[in-house]
């Protein structure tokens, strides 16, 4: 059995959208649809109560307390049969054949590609509908090297071990953008295989004005925690493919502070040794990008916010 857990804050506009391509999958084993209303202040919860006269959706209300505490409230509330569960963002909608393509993979973690088409590892390591399996995880620089397209970090691609969840205590960290990433992060080191099908099966919607929209400086603390973990959770000659990893995450933090006129967050952060390291690492394409990372290295902020960045 699978557990669908739906976080919902204020979706009444997609929220139909998104049940009915869970309801109407073409799978034939037993799942269950949980929405988690988390202190919806629109007409999002009478939209779920009136669409669901047949009972097929499970829907919880608590306190608005932020996606994380939302999805780990929907874990406390899976059914006692069930053994995996996934995770559906309410803006977003996925395939019908979302459920019985993720199930006929093997592993500890079953997971699709997030996006049509992302970056160049999709075209250099697989083809269409190609089943990668990967094993001793932290030693793997093919696993370690998925990270950077992407597929790794979502929650939404991807089915989970509700008994690894559960035997390990594990649970969804209540921080901003990162969560998701945290999470899958901790929960890989209890597995033995991984499978991943190239197969676009997930549809992701982002809304302006959603957490993915926000910055703050906890990102960047978060990402420089969740980049040190990794390091040492990896075989060391795997380092530069975690470098490699969050070089574009740091880029696009300290590139929106200094488009909201905050130098002096990048300023602070620029000699994080962390920082330093990804940005050293990086291999650059273009003579752009690496006149770009040299003026960021170096605290040139204003000089690159003024050739390379637009508001």
């Amino acid at each position: 059995m699978i557990s669908i857990i739906i976080p919902m804050y204020n979706s009444e506009s997609t929220i139909i959208r998104c049940l009915d391509a869970i309801i109407n999958q073409n799978y034939d084993g037993r799942y269950e649809i949980i929405v988690v209303n988390d202190g919806s202040t629109d007409n999002s919860l009478s939209i779920v109560n009136n669409y669901n006269k047949a009972g097929r959706v499970t829907i919880l209300t608590k306190e608005n307390g932020g996606p994380a505490s939302a999805r780990n409230f929907g874990l406390m509330h899976c059914h006692p049969d069930s053994k995996w569960v996934t995770f559906i963002d309410s803006d977003d909608y996925v395939e019908p054949s979302f459920l019985s393509q993720l199930t006929s993979l093997d592993g500890d973690l079953k997971m699709c590609m997030p996006f049509p088409k992302y970056g160049e590892w999709k075209d250099r390591i697989a083809k269409d509908d190609d089943i990668i399996q990967f094993k001793n995880l932290s030693s793997s620089k093919e696993f370690a090297s998925i990270f950077k397209c992407g597929t790794m970090c979502p929650f939404w691609n991807k089915l989970f071990s509700l008994d690894i969840i559960h035997n390990n205590n594990l649970s969804i960290p209540d921080i901003r953008l990162l969560e998701d990433a945290d999470f899958v992060f901790r929960y890989i080191q209890y597995c033995d295989t991984v499978s991943w099908k190239n197969s676009h099966i997930y549809n992701y919607i982002h809304r302006p004005g959603s957490e993915t929209s926000k910055i703050g400086e906890d990102m960047l603390v978060n990402y420089i925690r969740l980049h040190k973990d990794m390091t040492e959770w990896f075989a060391s000659e795997l380092a530069i493919e975690i470098d490699e990893f969050v070089y574009p995450q740091y880029i696009s933090m300290l590139r929106r502070f200094i488009v909201n006129n905050d130098l002096v967050t990048p300023k602070k952060y620029i000699q994080d040794k962390w920082i330093r390291k990804s940005l050293t690492n990086h291999k650059t394409v273009s003579a752009g990008e690496s006149a770009f990372r040299t003026l960021m290295k170096y605290g040139f902020f204003k000089t690159a916010k003024k050739l390379f960045i637009k508001a």
